[in-house]
């Protein structure tokens, strides 16, 4: 849980100290470039890191989802980063698919979530790094499209360090569409995140770093990377972070991903009351920035809890339609902080949003992309 006396944020730390004296076995592929030859090939521009822990039928789909990228004209790579020391099944299926572009690491200890992706960020090759779980999916088109947006967005005011990916939520593959890219409207759209845009929806700017989110490996080292002290949001405020160096932080509009939640940690009960401790305390933190946030705090301390509260436990009510003992009570909630209604905040909060929105309206950065081959109708699954 969240350090509440010292937020780190504020005081960022070398989180790959943590995890220096803990090995990695490079159990297929080979390291690329090749060390000590006088021939250099292409500079790599993206690695995606899959992290994974004992979910093998899950990260096949993942891997999939990844390997039958098309169009690409870049150079990029895979890392599978397996969190299970004891893993034996993924290997073999691994060998199978015999692509070049896959590195598999089995770490020999257990690094944890925050761990495993700074380990996957430092044996990363490439300039971006894009993160997807296990139990994620890439869109079809995902590495033809954030080259685009990487491109562009590295060319605005403030220097690229992330850009989150807008997902769809499923719960099984039944769900998903079909794709045909020949009906993709011809034009990309990327928003920029403000501190205002955070302090307003209460949370960091790049929640859920999967889903084909892209990080500046350089910057993400520079920051330190994750840091499990503000587990289980550690996503939400890197780019807290990145915003206090400097850095900028861009969305876009397209969906690029899929995000998984029917078998999902994030909603079992107790981590479901974590998110809820964490995120007060993440607000509690945004309000005492400086005095406009001080008294945006005052007027919307409680309505932003309990919008936060109504997600998670709607979200919980989906999925536990016929366990109600895995629902968070009324009684655990208030022990976090007292919860209740606000309506009349609520509309003037909706009203402050959408001036945001508008303010930091989406722009249009291509009005071309490359159209696939007319066969190239396939479901991501």
């Amino acid at each position: 849980m969240i350090d509440r006396t010292c937020y780190v944020i504020d005081h960022p730390e070398n989180n790959f100290l943590k995890i220096e004296n803990i090995e990695s076995e490079l159990l297929w592929g080979n390291v690329y470039p090749s060390e000590g030859t006088s021939k250099s090939p292409k500079e790599m521009f993206l690695s995606v890191v899959i992290i994974t822990y004992k979910r093998v039928d899950m990260v096949r789909q993942a891997l999939r989802s990844v390997c039958e990228q098309k169009g690409v004209s870049y150079e990029w790579e895979i890392l599978l980063m397996d969190n299970n020391p004891e893993e034996e099944e993924l290997l073999p299926y691994v060998k199978k698919l015999d692509n070049p572009r896959i590195r598999y690491y089995r770490n020999k200890q257990n690094l944890e979530h925050e761990g495993n992706i700074n380990r996957g960020v430092e044996l990363a090759k490439g300039k971006w790094v894009a993160f997807l779980h296990d139990d994620d999916l890439l869109a079809p088109d995902y590495l033809v499209l954030i080259e685009q947006y990487i491109k562009a967005c590295a060319g605005w005011r403030r220097p690229l360090a992330y850009i989150r990916t807008k997902h769809m939520v499923f719960s099984d593959e039944k769900q998903l569409p079909v794709f045909d890219n020949r009906k993709i409207e011809n034009k990309l759209f990327v928003r920029p995140e403000p501190w205002a845009a955070s302090l307003l929806r209460g949370h960091g700017p790049t929640f859920v770093n999967s889903c084909g989110s892209v990080v500046n490996r350089e910057l993400f080292v520079e920051v330190g990377g994750y840091n499990d002290k503000l587990n289980p949001i550690g996503d939400a405020t890197l780019g807290l972070i990145f915003m206090k160096k400097g850095y900028g932080i861009y969305a876009t509009e397209r969906v690029l991903g899929f995000y998984r939640q029917g078998g999902n940690e994030s909603l079992k009960k107790e981590t479901l009351l974590g998110l809820i401790e964490a995120d007060y305390y993440l607000r509690e933190y945004l309000y005492k920035q400086n005095i406009f946030s001080g008294l945006f705090g005052r007027l919307f301390r409680e309505i932003q809890y309990t919008e936060s509260v109504d997600k998670k436990i709607a979200r919980a009510n989906q999925y536990h339609r016929n366990d109600k003992s895995a629902i968070p009570t009324m009684e655990e909630i208030n022990a976090i902080h007292r919860y209740r209604k606000c309506g009349f905040w609520r509309m003037i909060q909706k009203i402050m949003s959408r001036g945001i929105e508008i303010l930091y309206r989406p722009s249009r950065i291509s009005g071309k992309r490359d159209i696939y081959e007319k066969d190239d109708n396939r479901a991501c699954k």
